[in-house]
């Protein structure tokens, strides 16, 4: 199996295992993810994929994110990813006047 294979099959095995995380197989923090920001965008996100557990479900600080995306959306995930966080600090800076 070839590595683009293995990934797509980590992928969908993520996906579907879900909802298998509980205290003890917990998901990894992202703050104990390292990515060389120095390679192009399409091998920082592979070397993202293989270095997680599953990708689907992370840890934050102390707040478990869980992700989905559709597939038949007419954003990409990183927009998807983008608005978040764009929403959150508006609401943010909102919350403080």
């Amino acid at each position: 199996m070839d590595d683009i294979e293995e990934l797509e099959n980590k992928l969908k095995t993520s996906k579907d295992n879900i909802h298998l995380y509980n205290k003890k197989n917990k998901p990894d923090k992202i703050e104990n993810v390292s990515i060389d920001t120095n390679l192009p965008l399409a091998e920082r996100i592979y070397d993202f994929f293989k270095k997680v557990n599953n990708p689907y479900i992370l840890k934050v600080g102390n707040i478990i994110v869980e992700m989905e995306f559709s597939d038949n959306s007419n954003i990409s995930p990183m927009e998807c990813i983008d608005n978040a966080l764009i929403n959150d600090y508006k609401s943010k800076k909102l919350s403080r006047v």
